[in-house]
C-alpha cells in the first residue's frame, strides 16, 4: 500500500502546480467528487461561496497561460497529465456545478511538498462535460426532497434531507454548531447505521415475497449502490458501503459474516484503491467509531446488565464510539464534548424513525409528493427532538472542556481511552473485590454505629438499635464448615 501511494505521488505535480511563474496559478481539468457545499456567511449582493472535493485529471502547462483565461482542451500537448488522478479541495464562487461533472478551472493552488494541489482556489470555472446518466438521476430526487423539507420547521428543513440523503444545505448554522458541541454531527453523515437500518428493512420485506437468499442479496447490493449514488460517495459512506457489501456477499455465499473481518477487509481494500482516504478525517473517524462499536461496545454492555436492555444498548454504543473517536477528535479540535454520550443516548430512539421516514420521503418525493409530505411531517417531529436535545446539551455547563492540543493531547487521550477499556475488561474482578472486602467493612461499620446508639440510649433502646450483619463468603468456600467444627468441639 505504501508503494502504491508512492507511485501515485507524481513528482512532476509540484512543478506543474508551482510553475515557472512561481505563483501557483494553474488551469486544471477537474471532476467534482462530492456535492458542493456552501461555506461562510452569504453577503448581500455577492455570489454564493461553495467548496467541494475534486479530482484533478490534467494541469495546464505552462501555468502562465492560465493567468488570463481557461485554456482550450484541444491543445492537449500543453497539458501535464499526472500518472494518477490527484484529489484536491476546491473553493469557488458563483453557481456550483453538479456532482461528477467535469470542468475547466483557473485558480491558485496551495499545498505542501508532494501535495502541491491540496487546495485550489478557483477564480474561473467552465463546465465541459455533464455528469454520467447513472449519476444524474439522483439530482431530481435530491432537489425534490429538499423542496418538500422546506415546508417543515427550521430543524426539519435541515435534518430531514441531511439524514435522508446527506444534504445539509438548509441546516441552520446555529443548529449545526449545537450538534457539533453535542456530538450529534454524525447523524447527517450517512454511515453504517443508515445502511444497516435500510438493508435490514429491505431484506425482511423481500423475505415476505419468498425470494431466495441469493436473489435478495443481489437486490440488496443494488440498493447499496443506489444509496451511494444518492447520498454521494463521501468517505464515511464509502466505508459503510464496503462493509455492507462484504457482509451481503458473505450471506450469499452461505458463510457467517463477522464485523471485525469485514471492517478490516473493507478498510484495506479502500486504502489500496484510494490511498488518499488515509488523509481524510471523515474516513478515520468513521473507521474509529465502527471499531469502537465492534470491539468495545460488547464489553461495555456486558458490564451494564443492571440497566434496562434498551438503555444498556444505546449507552454502550454511544460510550464506545466516543471512547474510540476521542483521540482523533482532540487532535482535530482540542476540546472534550462533555454531554456527547448523554445526548446520543437521548436521541437514539428517534434516529431509526427519522431514517425510515426520510427514506419514504426520498422514495415518494418525485412520484407521490402527497405521501412524501406526510412522511416529512412525521420526520419533522423526530428532527425537532434532536434539535431540542442538541441545544440543551450545547448550552449545559461543561459542554466543551479544554484539552491539550496537538499530538500530546491525542496521545494522552489515547492512553485514557486504553485505560477505560482495561477497567471495563477487569470490571468483574473489581466488582468481586468490592463485594468481598469493601462491603463487609461497610456492614461492620453500620453494626458498630447501631451498637453505639443502643448503648447510649439504654436498655430500652437496645432492640431499636439492633442491626443484622451478614457474612459474604466467596464462591467455592464451604460456609457450614465452621459450624460443624464448633459442634464437634462441644462436650
Amino acid at each position: 500500500m505504501s508503494a502504491l501511494a508512492a507511485w501515485r505521488a507524481d513528482p512532476g505535480l509540484d512543478t506543474a502546480c508551482g510553475g515557472a511563474a512561481g505563483n501557483g496559478t494553474i488551469a486544471a481539468l477537474v471532476q467534482l467528487m462530492s456535492e458542493p457545499k456552501p461555506y461562510g456567511a452569504a453577503e448581500p449582493g455577492t455570489e454564493p461561496r461553495w467548496w467541494a472535493q475534486a479530482r484533478i485529471h490534467g494541469i495546464a502547462r505552462p501555468p502562465s497561460e492560465a493567468a488570463s483565461d481557461v485554456p482550450e482542451t484541444s491543445n492537449i500537448d500543453d497539458w501535464f497529465m499526472p500518472r494518477a488522478s490527484v484529489n484536491s479541495t476546491i473553493f469557488a464562487r458563483g453557481e456550483a456545478p453538479h456532482w461528477a461533472e467535469y470542468a475547466l478551472v483557473t485558480g491558485t493552488a496551495t499545498g505542501s511538498t508532494g501535495r502541491a494541489c491540496d487546495i485550489l482556489r478557483v477564480s474561473r470555472l467552465h463546465v465541459v462535460r455533464s455528469a454520467p446518466r447513472w449519476a444524474r438521476w439522483a439530482d431530481p430526487v435530491r432537489a425534490a426532497t429538499r423542496e418538500i423539507s422546506q415546508a417543515l420547521s427550521p430543524a426539519g428543513a435541515g435534518l430531514v434531507p441531511g439524514v435522508a440523503v446527506g444534504d445539509t444545505a438548509n441546516l441552520p448554522a446555529e443548529l449545526a454548531e449545537s450538534m457539533r458541541v453535542a456530538g450529534l454531527t454524525h447523524l447527517t453523515a450517512v454511515s453504517g447505521a443508515h445502511f444497516a437500518i435500510l438493508s435490514a428493512l429491505a431484506w425482511n420485506l423481500l423475505g415476505y415475497a419468498r425470494l431466495s437468499g441469493r436473489i435478495r442479496g443481489v437486490l440488496i447490493l443494488t440498493l447499496i449502490g443506489v444509496l451511494v449514488v444518492l447520498v454521494r460517495p463521501e468517505p464515511s459512506v464509502v466505508r459503510a458501503a464496503a462493509m455492507a457489501l462484504i457482509a451481503v456477499v458473505g450471506i450469499m455465499l452461505g458463510r457467517r459474516s463477522s464485523p471485525i473481518p469485514a471492517l478490516a477487509v473493507g478498510v484495506i481494500a479502500l486504502l489500496m484503491l484510494a490511498p488518499e482516504l488515509s488523509l481524510s478525517s471523515g474516513f478515520a473517524l468513521s473507521v474509529a467509531a465502527t471499531s469502537g462499536l465492534v470491539l468495545i461496545a460488547p464489553l461495555v454492555e456486558a458490564r451494564l446488565l443492571w440497566l434496562p436492555a434498551v438503555i444498556r444498548s444505546h449507552l454502550a454504543l454511544a460510550l464506545s464510539a466516543q471512547v474510540a473517536c476521542a483521540p482523533l477528535i482532540v487532535l482535530l479540535s482540542p476540546n472534550l464534548l462533555g454531554w456527547a454520550v448523554v445526548a446520543n443516548v437521548i436521541v437514539a430512539p428517534v434516529v431509526p424513525a427519522l431514517t425510515l421516514f426520510g427514506a419514504v420521503v426520498v422514495l415518494t418525493a418525485v412520484s407521490a409528493p402527497g405521501i412524501a409530505r406526510v412522511a416529512a411531517w412525521l420526520a419533522d417531529w423526530c428532527a425537532r427532538w434532536i434539535a431540542l436535545v442538541a441545544d440543551a446539551a450545547a448550552g449545559a455547563p461543561g459542554a466543551e472542556l479544554a484539552w491539550l492540543p496537538g499530538v500530546t493531547g491525542a496521545a494522552l487521550m489515547a492512553a485514557t481511552s486504553a485505560a477505560f477499556v482495561i477497567i471495563v475488561v477487569r470490571a468483574g474482578d473489581a466488582r468481586w473485590y468490592a463485594a468481598a472486602y469493601l462491603r463487609p467493612l461497610y456492614l461492620a461499620r453500620r453494626h458498630l454505629r447501631a451498637v453505639r446508639r443502643s448503648r447510649v440510649g439504654g436498655g430500652s433502646r437496645v432492640r431499636a438499635g439492633y442491626s443484622r450483619t451478614r457474612t459474604l463468603v466467596p464462591r467455592g468456600v464451604d460456609s457450614t464448615a465452621g459450624l460443624r467444627a464448633r459442634a464437634r468441639r462441644r462436650p
